[in-house]
């Protein structure tokens, strides 16, 4: 169940499009490695001192012993055996002195190295992408690595291209779909032209596998006309607005409206081959499976850092592999849809998208090894939500919500703002909740690069400046 906003502890009224901290300063102690090198370096210089005590020792005896009388013989052959002495203890000295120089030598290069890990460990950002299917994850992960690596190659776009057929061909499939389910309680709003009908009844029934062998071979010109042809239909668009029980992307009207650029006529010489541009990369809805980990080397006002991110699937068939990550995290961003509060869940028709993604944020957030990672929220697709909510009361969420705020966006913003907050500590004993990391949060728009920029340079600073804090290299 939702928690009401006056059940949030703490809670202070800050705008929620400008970036928050919900905890301003902790304090915390670092434990140092030491290195236990030095103490065995020491131990062995002791040794060789002791030799050459011994060394001095056996220096001074000829000179001290009382030789007794007897033939020329004797005493010739007592000295040739000192003689021998002295020889093999020099021997020994030399080389005890080449091992002591050789293990200083050693223990410099093992001080470097332990020196040079601290500092590489100092110097990097573990960070964990998560969120529920469709968040735009993925989207996220897409721009920092724009931003940290340059643009994306020809060879990226390329494979891109076949992922976009696909997500045309399912969304269309889908939206002919329902628009015949509809159809069939006979609503006159999703009453079909007579002329684009049969084109809506024959991709209704496409099988499944229809979809996925070889998109763009199935993508023909004269599929991609109907296709036009079914998308300027008022009907087919009141289809796509009532989807939320629909396996409908986001971004369906973004790839329908430029289908006839996408898939050109092959009899018009003038017209070249359609290209992938980044706009349309980021806007593919591909499924992440596995985990994805890039490293970014990045140059910031307090020096270079490594930022190790880690991205895996946010569908529920991929969330058991989560916890294997769990360890030695600095930061866990956490992406939602704000477009979502009317949708139902890709796998599970049955399940709010947002009751989805506050029970997640619950579960993952009071793991006991997340005690003192920062969380930073990202409240994406604000652009689809500042339009649905002009037209979809958020009343159709939170039938409790005020009715005279219900199509206010900034009041829905606020509200599930401290829907997080409260969930953040909500039943953690005072030991655990005094030592909770920092919560950030930030409004986006992961399809727009340079407002993405933005605030990932924005929140790569607050991270930098946290572990500082932590390590006690800032107070």
């Amino acid at each position: 169940s939702v928690m009401a906003a006056s059940s949030v502890p703490n809670t202070q009224d800050v705008d929620v499009d400008k970036p928050m901290v919900l905890k301003d300063e902790k304090k915390s102690n670092t434990n140092r490695k030491q290195s236990h090198g030095l103490g065995l370096f020491k131990k062995k210089s002791t040794s060789n001192q002791e030799l050459q005590t011994e060394s001095k020792t056996n220096e001074s005896d000829p000179s001290d012993h009382h030789h007794k009388k007897g033939s020329d013989s004797g005493s010739k052959k007592k000295t040739g055996n000192d003689s021998n002495v002295f020889a093999k203890l020099g021997k020994i000295f030399h080389k005890s002195s080449s091992k002591n120089d050789s293990s200083s030598s050693a223990n410099k290069q093992i001080n470097a190295k332990l020196k040079q890990e601290e500092e590489m460990t100092a110097r990097t950002v573990r960070m964990l992408l998560l969120g529920a299917g469709g968040s735009g994850k993925s989207t996220v992960f897409k721009q920092m690595e724009k931003l940290y690596k340059g643009d994306v190659d020809e060879k990226q776009l390329e494979a891109g291209k076949e992922d976009i057929f696909r997500n045309i061909l399912t969304d269309i499939h889908e939206l002919c779909k329902f628009n015949i389910k509809q159809n069939s309680e006979d609503l006159a709003e999703f009453q079909l032209a007579d002329e684009v009908k049969d084109a809506c009844l024959n991709i209704s029934h496409w099988p499944s596998h229809y979809i996925l062998e070889d998109p763009k071979s199935r993508l023909t010109r004269s599929l991609a006309l109907d296709i036009d042809r079914l998308w300027r239909d008022p009907a087919m668009k009141a289809t796509w607005k009532k989807r939320k029980n629909s396996h409908i992307m986001d971004n369906t009207p973004y790839f329908f409206e430029k289908i006839l650029e996408i898939v050109p006529d092959p009899d018009d010489q003038k017209t070249p081959e359609w290209k992938c541009t980044f706009g349309d990369f980021v806007r593919v809805r591909d499924q992440t499976t596995g985990i994805i980990v890039k490293h970014f080397l990045v140059d910031t006002e307090l020096g270079r850092y490594n930022f190790e991110v880690t991205d895996v699937g946010g569908q529920r068939s991929e969330r058991r592999k989560w916890m294997r990550l769990f360890d030695n995290i600095s930061v866990v961003v956490y992406i939602m849809s704000l477009a979502a509060y009317d949708q139902h869940l890709y796998e599970d028709n049955t399940k709010r998208c947002w009751d989805e993604t506050l029970e997640l944020f619950s579960k993952t957030s009071h793991h006991t090894v997340f005690d003192t990672t920062d969380w930073v929220i990202f409240f994406n697709k604000v652009d689809l939500f500042e339009e649905k909510i002009k037209t979809v009361p958020f009343t159709m969420y939170q039938p409790n919500f005020n009715e005279l705020h219900a199509h206010d966006s900034k009041k829905v913003k606020e509200f599930i703002r401290e829907q997080f907050q409260y969930r953040f500590y909500e039943n953690l004993p005072a030991e655990r909740k005094k030592k909770r990391g920092n919560l950030y949060f930030h409004v986006t728009c992961a399809t727009n690069s340079e407002e993405v920029v933005i605030i990932l340079q924005k929140v790569q600073m607050d991270l930098i400046k946290s572990q500082m804090k932590k390590m006690g290299y800032l107070l």
